[in-house]
């Protein structure tokens, strides 16, 4: 299972615990995990709006960022990650 599905089960979890919508289920849990995400590439844990606020120029043209920011740490969106050594 990815660490998509399992997120998505956690939150399943817990609207059936607590009758919570969906996205109010997500909510709450993407804050308790302190607003952080596993990279699907290298497996760190990163977090979008640190590098929204440190690095804004990467979510514009050319790199774009935005567009990958669900799913990648900025090193592996940008190809300097520890799989591309």
């Amino acid at each position: 299972m990815t660490a998509q599905n399992d997120f998505k089960k956690l939150v399943r979890d817990r609207m059936a615990k607590t009758g919570e919508s969906y996205t109010s289920a997500r909510a709450a849990l993407f804050l308790k995990s302190g607003g952080h995400r596993k990279c699907k590439t290298c497996g760190s844990l990163y977090s979008p709006d640190e590098a929204a606020s440190s690095w804004p120029h990467y979510f514009d043209a050319p790199y774009l960022y935005s567009q990958g920011v669900n799913d990648h740490c900025l090193a592996c969106w940008l190809g300097v990650g520890p799989h591309d050594r």
